[in-house]
């Protein structure tokens, strides 16, 4: 199956339509999201296994642009991470609270007994119960609760309750690292204006280049990103580019809009092939990733669920063709298939149609997705004026075809502007040579957002 193949069936097995609340674009976005979070808050700064034990490293930054997306984001991804770890931080709290009193007592025995404690000190009580230790429970003890690095104690883990954080500006985010548990930081920052851009560069760009200082210089801290921008913030920063924008290309963008190439139109199908509440799966998932980060004794290691070596190879030579369009991709997008594959995998493994060609596939949509966003929004006259010069010449070899002097002289426009056009159309496969000159492929249909192709070499 070529790409395109592979991308449905892909889609349809996780039924993004759904997903997105019936926008299918909505949907993979939300998708690649949810992915992306997952491989973020994995422990031991995201590095897991390939079933023969070597190492895959995971970790993509993201820029989710337009309401519709960043909406669902805060939905289904914030609201639900932000749900877990406040009830971690309820629940222990309220159990050390039980314990210092317990303690406090002149007749305290070494085992505490249960009665006094509140339902939610029971809760983490059985995640320190001998049985629970002994019988290898502690993760489902421990996913009541919410729901590789030196084990800690209750106490440490009270005091470093938070799996990620909302940054609202520079003066809090120390403190807010500082309570996150242990591995690489996920943080969440909300654009609602221009100004936001400028008052997060320095945390971001520092964050994304493992050189954020914490502990008064002691330490420097790697984090992965996560922006919501529902006002398109990014537009107007990329046109106006200056030193707070140079950490932007270190970022995976991901957009609602129509920039091309559009979700293939048969994921829209009545049935997908296999109905996966990939919303719910992800609830499931996410509170697994957050009880690893708790560092469990027991836990056995985080494995990908098919070997991806070779894959990855195919993904650099991609992101290495990309390049010249995206500077800077094959840096941000250097972990995305691994992410990718991780994710998914945890979400959705075992539901037909998830396969590993139609996971690179989904990654490629996004990285063309974006290299498309990014000349629509650098070049957006430039493409509106070729676009219009694609269209005549499209609609004048429609009604038969032409040479080259007969398509400059009927549509009034210069050589390179024709041969410029033509290039496009013949690239596309959507024009072909002919005795005449150039004809219209049987059934071709011209749509832009459809189209793979670069509308400008850029």
């Amino acid at each position: 199956m070529d790409d395109v193949d592979e991308l449905t069936t892909l889609l349809r097995s996780l039924d993004v339509t759904a997903l997105g609340s019936g926008d299918p674009a909505v949907g993979v976005n939300l998708l690649a999201c949810m992915a992306c979070t997952l491989a973020n808050l994995a422990p031991d700064d995201g590095t897991v296994t390939h079933p023969d034990g070597t190492t895959a490293r995971l970790g993509t930054s993201l820029w989710v642009m337009g309401s519709a997306s960043t909406g669902r984001v805060v939905d289904e991804i914030i609201t639900e991470v932000n749900r877990r770890q406040n009830n971690l931080s309820a629940n222990t709290e309220d159990y050390l609270g039980w314990i210092r009193e317990w303690k406090s007592k002149p007749d305290f025995t070494i085992h505490p007994p249960k009665t006094g404690m509140s339902e939610a000190a029971k809760l983490v009580y059985e995640t320190q119960s001998e049985l629970s230790l002994s019988c290898g429970d502690s993760e489902a003890s421990w996913s009541k609760v919410l729901e590789r690095l030196p084990q800690q104690t209750i106490d440490q883990i009270g005091k470093q309750p938070k799996f990620m954080v909302s940054v609202g500006g520079r003066k809090d985010i120390e403190t807010l690292l500082t309570r996150l548990r242990p591995g690489c930081p996920l943080v969440h920052l909300g654009f609602s204006k221009p100004e936001d851009l400028a008052r997060y560069s320095d945390v971001g760009a520092a964050l994304l280049e493992g050189r954020y200082p914490l502990d008064d210089g002691r330490r420097t801290v790697k984090g992965n990103i996560l922006i919501t921008d529902p006002a398109n913030v990014l537009t107007a920063a990329a046109q106006n580019p200056d030193e707070s924008t140079s950490w932007l290309g270190q970022l995976l963008w991901i957009t609602d809009a129509e920039t091309g190439p559009n979700v293939p139109a048969a994921v829209c199908d009545n049935m997908p092939l296999s109905v996966v509440r990939i919303d719910q799966r992800f609830r499931e998932a996410i509170g697994r990733m957050m009880v690893y980060r708790l560092n469990l004794p027991d836990l056995r290691p985080l494995v990908l669920f098919t070997d991806i070596r070779e894959a990855t190879v195919r993904w650099s030579g991609f992101l290495k063709e990309m390049e010249p369009r995206l500077p800077g991709i094959s840096g941000a997008a250097r972990n995305l298939l691994a992410s990718l594959v991780f994710g998914i995998g945890l979400m959705a493994t075992k539901s037909i149609g998830v396969t590993l060609a139609g996971i690179e596939a989904a990654g490629r949509f996004l990285i063309r997705r974006m290299a498309n966003v990014r000349a629509a929004v650098l070049h957006a006259g430039d493409i509106t004026r070729k676009r219009e010069q694609i269209a005549r010449v499209f609609r004048k070899l429609s009604s038969g075809s032409a040479n080259a002097r007969k398509l400059c002289r009927h549509l009034s426009i210069s050589a390179g502007e024709r041969d410029a056009a033509v290039r496009w159309l013949e690239a596309t496969g959507l024009i072909v040579r002919s005795q005449d000159g150039w004809q219209v492929r049987e059934g071709a249909q011209l749509c832009f957002e459809d189209c793979t192709v670069p509308l400008l070499e850029v």
